[in-house]
Order: C-alpha cells, then sequence, then structure tokens
C-alpha cells in the first residue's frame, strides 16, 4: 500500500496500552517479527503463549514496528505513529475485562469511566492532520491517566486525588 500514498501521507498503527511493555520483551518481540506465516503456531506452541499473551505480543509489535519503520517513512516522505488506547467502551469491553481481570476494572474506575471510541478516533484524526507534522516515531497513549495514576503509585507520589 506504501505505493499508493501520496508524499507527506501519515500512517497511524492501532496498538494498545496491553503492549506497552515491548521494550521489556523486545527479544520476544522481534522473533514474532521474524517469523514467517508457516511459522506461527509453532512460536506460539514453543513459548506457551496464551491468549492474553497473545494480544499483549501483538501490540507490542505494532509499537516496535512503528519505531522500526519511522526513518524510512521518513526519507520516503510519510510519517508513522501509532495508538495506545486503554479499555474503551466498544462491544468487546466485557471480554476485555474478563481477560485481564480485576486490574482492567479497577483502572477504569480510578479514570472514571473508559474511553469513548470517538475519543480514539479524534486522536487518529489529529495524526492523520497536517497540525502534526512533526509528530513521528511516536506511540500516543489515549487512556484517561490510567497510566499516569499507575506510575505515580509505583513511584510513591501518588496524592489519591488530593
Amino acid at each position: 500500500m506504501l505505493d499508493k500514498l501520496s508524499y507527506g501521507a501519515a500512517i497511524v498503527n492501532v496498538a494498545s496500552r496491553a503492549g506497552a511493555a515491548w521494550r521489556e520483551n523486545l527479544d520476544e518481540v522481534k522473533a514474532l517479527m521474524a517469523c514467517q506465516p508457516d511459522d506461527l503456531k509453532g512460536f506460539i506452541a514453543e513459548r506457551g503463549i496464551d491468549n492474553v499473551r497473545a494480544y499483549n505480543l501483538s501490540k507490542e509489535a505494532v509499537i516496535a514496528l512503528t519505531v522500526a519503520e519511522t526513518e524510512g517513512m521518513v526519507a520516503r516522505g510519510f510519517r508513522m505513529n501509532s495508538v495506545s488506547p486503554a479499555a474503551v467502551s466498544t462491544g468487546i469491553l466485557d471480554d476485555f475485562t474478563a481477560a485481564f481481570g480485576e486490574r482492567v476494572a479497577k483502572n477504569i474506575a480510578r479514570a472514571g469511566r473508559p474511553g469513548s471510541p470517538e475519543e480514539i478516533a479524534d486522536v487518529i484524526l489529529f495524526l492523520l492532520s497536517p497540525e502534526s507534522a512533526w509528530i513521528k516515531g511516536q506511540d500516543i497513549v489515549i487512556d484517561g491517566g490510567m497510566g499516569a495514576m499507575g506510575m505515580s503509585d509505583a513511584l510513591g507520589l501518588s496524592t489519591g486525588g488530593h
């Protein structure tokens, strides 16, 4: 599809906040990205990858691909970014919450609600617009503050809303 794009085109890959550990899992991400389609079943079996890990790993790979392709895209006159939404109010939210457990429900409660598809689309539209022309190779997290709250807790900075 790259040959169909005009100079200056923007590409936005949809990842997920579930892919945030791509740096920590880089060896496995690279191994997945090197897999041929016929090798995928063996890769999954060899590593004991379950449904949740498969989802996370696929989103980690989307983020890593975005980073890896940035220089080549810039050289061709394109730009590429990714977005990583957290819980979004869609038909699969219940399945997502069931698969990822109590942490998802807790994060949604802390943020006050899940995101809306329109809120995610707004960020994607911005990244596709000329107004974001200098944003290249970035993963934009759209999570209503969930990541910041978790990081604040981990760093002992949380004020608990005070």
